[in-house]
């Protein structure tokens, strides 16, 4: 009786331990979308993203200013109408990803490779390209 008792306490305490990692899992993970797909509309304001790994993404009408990008990869990603105000992209691979319409004034995009890259319609005003 005293050792069913102690494997059921044993039991428990190793169900509790695993919804516990799962539970700090998936707070870990919520918030980066890169991971699992796109996030269009999302409030990513300030979110620290660099080395991601996005390419064809749909991130259409995210708020990412302030955010660092710093050497990412989105490649044919969709940053359609974002607001990216003086949001960190130095150094990203952006080839072929379309930021029509985007609001990026005073964005960092020192180093950026973006051949193919669709900025019609973007602000870029106090941008630094250089």
């Amino acid at each position: 009786m005293l050792l069913r008792l102690v494997i059921l306490v044993y039991a428990m305490l190793g169900l509790g331990q695993l919804a516990q990692a799962q539970d700090e899992v998936a707070d870990r993970v919520v918030w980066k979308p890169s991971y699992s797909g796109s996030c269009q509309n999302c409030n990513l304001v300030g979110q620290q993203m660099p080395y991601w790994d996005v390419r064809g993404v749909r991130y259409d009408g995210s708020d990412l200013s302030y955010a660092s990008l710093y050497r990412a990869v989105a490649d044919q990603a969709h940053f359609t109408s974002i607001k990216a105000t003086r949001t960190e992209f130095s150094h990203a691979q952006l080839v072929e990803t379309n930021f029509t319409g985007a609001v990026m004034d005073g964005a960092r995009l020192i180093g950026v490779e973006a051949y193919g890259t669709d900025f019609s319609r973007a602000s870029l005003d106090y941008a630094d390209l250089l």
